[in-house]
């Protein structure tokens, strides 16, 4: 093991923040300039998400797994798990120490639980395997073992639900300001009630009185007083001044009543929209909108289920019939209740494996565990099979064309990442709003990564890693990355499209600040982070 300066250490553990700030910088270049619009930004992510990712993960799973390294990949499953849920504990304390943010819970542990686990660890690895720290193969091998912590992560935020946090979040604020608007609502209705009863008792007082003292006189003369009132205009037109006076006062009412109906009846017409919207993303050919959202593309129902609001256009004013009505399928409706949430957990976890990130990985892995499959692909030293004409393996034009996608995936995240910070904006914000994304932030990059250490180096005295420096290396640098940049495209989807509408939301607000800080602190923390892992983990 040769020995590194640390002047050299610093430098090779501070060269690759240097082009990921200057693409991130050139993004929000062009998302200032419109060059990169939110429409263009979103366009992008769905690419990245469904094509160039899944074929980066592909082309790296195969080309540098084997079988005899499943050792490594229960490492990593270990390690995923301990910083998943240290990061859930960090989240959830920085939530109740920060004031507790309203509408913006799911979205506080989104960014504890989730790190960047790829684009920025990716990025080192291509500086630092260069031939001063690590070599080409090493370099390729840890960005395998980067996709491996991908699969977990991608399980854990798509496959079992995680990302519906965020929805949550939007789902409570929208059910608040309904609510607010229907108590508006109902009380112009009840002043409109109220002007509209007194306003028609004293017109009908006034006309019992006057029936009254002209009782006598229509009695004596009714046949002939009969003849002149039919053909008398003034008293028509004040027959008509009452009778319209009563309507116009009964139409307010009923406007009133108009209105509210139409706005419970729009959010719930949104609400319809977006759930049609995710239900035809998988598999529908007649769609007409060609923006995939990047959630999505991972799931069928992101409508939240618990906000069975009532469809009023659609509701029977007619009362079900016995039969109808639903019988209790168990005795013990208990125990049926919790059969049914497993049943349901356990298809939605197994149908978002159709999505393309988790096939991509699911194929990979199964790929690279079988030798002789595996040799079809790369060249292997454990299978010997016959070659194709240019003495490479049969199926190597499927791994060139995945690794051609694939290198595009890191480049055009980080774009997508800076043009997004381009439009993120503080705004109005809450007293003291800052507090819970600065203790975040101080979490994610400065008490995790020394926690990390912590881990990795008692884990290496217990001979875990078994000499393998890339993959300790790796296991450790996953500690110390700022939030994932999916946290971005999932919040963004869930603001309201309307500008005037979307104000109303904080959500974004609070994300933005977490980034405007992460990344202004990040080139502090993660070359610090690099050069204790080369100088002490490692001992170079």
């Amino acid at each position: 093991m040769s020995e590194i300066s640390l002047g050299s250490a610093i430098y090779t553990a501070v060269k690759p923040i240097f082009k990921i700030y200057i693409i991130i910088f050139i993004g929000f270049y062009a998302g200032k300039t419109q060059l990169i619009s939110s429409l263009t930004a979103k366009r992008i992510s769905d690419i990245v998400i469904t094509l160039l990712l899944p074929s980066l993960v592909f082309e790296n799973i195969i080309s540098n797994l084997q079988s005899n390294d499943i050792k490594q990949i229960g490492i990593i499953a270990l390690i995923s798990f301990l910083f998943f849920s240290i990061g859930t504990l960090s989240a959830w304390a920085s939530y109740h120490l920060g004031g507790r943010p309203k509408y913006w819970q799911g979205g506080c542990l989104s960014v504890g639980i989730l790190p960047n686990i790829s684009d920025l660890p990716i990025a080192y690895l291509t500086t630092f395997a260069s031939g001063l720290i690590f070599t080409k193969e090493e370099g390729n091998k840890g960005i395998a073992y980067i996709c491996i912590f991908t699969l977990f992560q991608v399980f854990v935020q798509f496959n079992l639900g995680i990302f519906k946090l965020i929805g949550k979040d939007y789902n409570e604020q929208m059910k608040d300001m309904e609510n607010d608007e229907e108590k508006e609502q109902e009380s112009k209705t009840e002043q409109l009630l109220s002007s509209s009863t007194s306003l028609s008792e004293g017109g009908d007082d006034e006309d019992l009185d006057e029936e009254n003292d002209s009782q006598s006189e229509n009695d004596e003369g009714l046949n002939h007083n009969n003849n002149n009132n039919n053909n008398d205009p003034v008293a028509l037109i004040e027959a008509k001044d009452k009778t319209s006076t009563i309507s116009r006062q009964q139409s307010h009412v009923s406007n009133a009543y108009s209105r509210r109906r139409r706005s419970v009846s729009s959010r719930h017409s949104e609400l319809s929209r977006q759930e049609s919207r995710l239900s035809n993303i998988l598999g529908n050919q007649q769609q007409q909108n060609p923006i995939n959202e990047l959630i999505q593309v991972y799931s069928h129902q992101i409508v939240n289920s618990e906000n069975n609001d009532i469809d009023f256009d659609t509701v029977s004013i007619h009362p079900k019939k016995p039969s109808e009505k639903s019988r209790p399928s168990s005795i013990n409706p208990s125990n049926n209740s919790i059969t049914n949430k497993l049943q349901k957990l356990f298809l939605f976890i197994l149908d978002n494996f159709k999505k393309p990130i988790s096939l991509a990985l699911l194929l990979s892995v199964i790929i690279a565990m079988i030798p002789w499959v595996r040799a079809l692909f790369v060249s292997s030293n454990q299978v010997n099979i016959p070659t194709a004409p240019d003495k490479q393996p049969p199926l190597s034009f499927i791994i060139d064309f995945t690794s051609y996608l694939g290198n595009a995936s890191i480049p055009c995240g980080l774009l997508v990442l800076g043009s997004t910070l381009a439009r993120l904006s503080i705004g109005s914000m809450p007293k003291y709003f800052w507090v819970t994304p600065l203790l975040l932030s101080i979490s994610r990059l400065i008490i995790l990564p020394i926690i990390g250490c912590l881990i990795i180096w008692g884990f290496d005295k217990a001979n875990w890693f078994y000499d393998d420096n890339i993959l300790k290396f790796v296991c450790t640098i996953v500690w110390g990355v700022p939030n994932a940049t999916s946290i971005i495209y999932i919040t963004a989807y869930y603001s309201p499209v309307d500008e005037e509408e979307a104000k109303k939301y904080k959500q974004v607000n609070y994300l933005a600040l977490c980034y405007l800080i992460q990344y202004g602190v990040l080139f502090i923390t993660l070359p610090f982070l690099c050069t204790f892992i080369v100088k002490v983990l490692l001992g170079f």
